[in-house]
């Protein structure tokens, strides 16, 4: 037996995928510096979940994965890209994105 459902609306999700390049580090300890604090100051300030998931052992590459749940699309969309442009502040000085990618799921 279904139970219908009391509301209606159903959960909205975002991935942003952020490719970047650190053209200054010369090891991965300069590297997970850098990153560590760029992943605390973004949980600190958003409610978002956020991981390097890509090139854990590279000294310059990193990919930042950060995902959001919301009730309506618009607002996952706005706070990725406050997050984007919050990161990408962060970076000023030590590395630049090479790409940006949204995926709502």
């Amino acid at each position: 037996m279904k139970i219908p459902s009391l509301n209606t609306n159903h959960p909205h999700v975002g991935l942003l995928a952020i490719q970047i390049f650190l053209p200054h580090c010369h090891s991965l300890k300069e590297k997970r510096k850098i990153i560590k604090s760029v992943i605390e100051k973004v949980r600190s300030r958003f409610n978002v979940s956020i991981a390097e998931i890509e090139y854990h052992d590279k000294w310059q590459r990193c990919t930042l994965g950060v995902v959001i749940i919301a009730n309506n699309s618009g607002r996952v969309e706005k706070s990725l890209d406050e997050v984007f442009k919050f990161i990408d502040d962060r970076l000023l000085g030590s590395g630049e994105i090479i790409s940006k990618e949204i995926t709502f799921l």
